[in-house]
């Protein structure tokens, strides 16, 4: 390549504005890229999707896998005219099978997964380089607009889906749908239109090889005027045209006196040498050379100074952690030159990959040793669940009525019954009531807290107690509370009933 037969002026330019410039340049040999595509890989996909017509699967691998060849093609019509070529689209087919053959593997393997595949590829193609120095010139070429090919790569993807979205539904508008109100009718509709969901994937197929052969070769003069880019701002190609410019016209300025110097010159050159000979005649032999040069490197310019720098030198670790380093992480890292790490994490899109990387694999460092921590606490924790009821200080009055096991009488039942008898019905049962909550506090070890209502007994007593014994402790509860807080009487039948069936026992 000549940088003076460049076609495009060279200065620095910002990485999208080389994303525009290449769109111009597709756009201005849009034409002939068309042909090739047309000529050299329409035939190709299209038998690919009459082949493949009971499995559109293998069509769409074959349109998908095969765009780095016509990368190709068009990398080789742009990097001949953007130098002043003069090449036809009928040329570039005539090289088609060095194109589809020569160091394809990579191409339709490994490489194809490259998310930069349009800005690296020059380096392939137009410097011939391979494995170790390939990659090594990757690094280098990516450190400007590294990332902005990334990003080129989604968006030309998120172009094509549109694209292809927008088509298939454009040819849906066209066909009589009826008058679906819902997308489950306009579904079934179009499904019986095209008798099955099949035919309508192999045509979003044949759509999707139609929006490659539009949209690839602006693709690849992106990436293309990336690489322009990257390498002009990197190796100054401006300022060597610059110079060769400015040598040019020195040149042509003093072309025509230049007779009259050469002869200036060789007069003062033959001056110089005459008298430089007659004063060596005078003056005698010269000193001895190997003295004049040790005399000269005494001299204070000539001193060698030296400056002692201690580097710290990490020891290899054990050889299990130099194995997994081998098989799991040396992918992290392919370049062959020792930099800094600063510089690496720069290096465009690798850099990005190599900090996640390393960033997920310190999140899940963490996230181990922290649930290994929490295990090893909860298996040391003590298990005080037996004596927290113990530690927990009993209430001694609920409701303002004491409930000790003192204030209780030991013939419950014979004490209620005489106040019944008595005409204190509402003293005879508050002493059922205060006995049942004493027992449901000292014996049954109820939650019962000193603010509880009666409500709020029941639930405490419903936990604790069984079915039989909770439900008459809500009956003496309503009984109660009907006592307490109404003018309401409890009869005679259910009184005697609650005295019968007392189920505590009074100890």
């Amino acid at each position: 390549m000549n940088v003076r037969d460049l076609e495009i002026s060279l200065r620095p330019r910002k990485s999208w504005e080389a994303v525009d410039l290449g769109f111009l340049l597709t756009r201005q040999h849009y034409r002939d890229l068309l042909k090739i595509g047309l000529y050299g890989f329409a035939p190709l996909w299209v038998l690919a999707i009459v082949l493949g017509w009971s499995q559109p699967w293998i069509p769409l691998l074959v349109i998908w896998l095969f765009k780095p060849i016509y990368d190709r093609f068009c990398l080789h019509l742009f990097s001949r005219r953007i130098f002043g070529a003069e090449i036809s689209w009928q040329d570039v087919l005539k090289k088609a099978g060095s194109f589809w053959f020569r160091r394809s593997l990579p191409l339709l393997t490994y490489r194809r997964f490259s998310p930069v595949r349009s800005m690296v590829l020059p380096i392939q193609e137009l410097e011939q380089l391979k494995s170790k120095a390939f990659s090594s010139r990757c690094t280098v070429v990516k450190r400007v607009g590294g990332g902005t090919a990334l990003l080129t790569t989604w968006v030309m993807a998120f172009c094509e889906i549109l694209i292809i979205a927008g088509l298939f539904f454009l040819i849906i508008a066209f066909i009589p749908q009826g008058d679906s109100e819902t997308f489950e009718e306009f579904y079934e509709s179009t499904a019986r239109t095209f008798s099955d969901m099949g035919l309508v994937f192999r045509i979003l197929i044949i759509i999707y090889a139609a929006v490659v052969l539009l949209l690839e070769p602006f693709y690849m003069g992106a990436g293309f005027c990336l690489y322009l880019n990257s390498r002009s701002s990197q190796e100054a190609w401006d300022i060597d045209l610059r110079f060769k410019e400015l040598a040019g016209r020195i040149h042509q300025g003093k072309v025509h006196q230049s007779g009259g110097s050469v002869a200036i010159l060789l007069l003062g050159f033959l001056a110089i040498i005459f008298s430089s000979g007659g004063l060596q005649a005078q003056d005698g032999p010269s000193d001895d050379p190997q003295a004049v040069v040790e005399e000269i490197y005494q001299h204070e310019d000539f001193t060698i100074h030296t400056r002692i720098i201690k580097e710290r030198v990490e020891k290899d670790g054990p050889q299990w952690w130099e194995d997994f380093k081998e098989k799991w992480l040396d992918w992290l890292d392919k370049d062959t030159e020792k930099k800094s790490r600063s510089a690496q994490k720069g290096a465009g899109a690798d850099g990005l990959m190599r900090l996640f990387a390393y960033g997920a694999l310190a999140v899940l460092v963490v996230v181990v040793l922290y649930y290994l921590a929490m295990v090893l606490m909860q298996s040391h924790k003590p298990d005080l669940s037996i004596e927290k009821p113990i530690l927990k200080k009993k209430p001694t009055v609920v409701m303002g009525m004491e409930v000790t096991a003192k204030s209780i009488p030991k013939n419950l039942i014979e004490t209620a019954e005489d106040a019944w008898q008595a005409g204190r019905f509402k003293e005879a049962l508050s002493f059922l009531y205060r006995g049942a909550l004493s027992q449901l506090i000292l014996e049954w070890h109820a939650d019962i807290d000193d603010s509880a209502t009666e409500y709020e007994c029941m639930r405490a007593a419903r936990r604790v107690l069984p079915d039989s014994n909770s439900g008459y402790f809500d009956e003496l509860s309503k009984h109660w509370i009907c006592v307490a807080y109404s003018s309401n009487r409890v009869s005679d039948a259910q009184f005697q009933s609650l005295c019968q069936a007392w189920p505590f026992v009074m100890r």
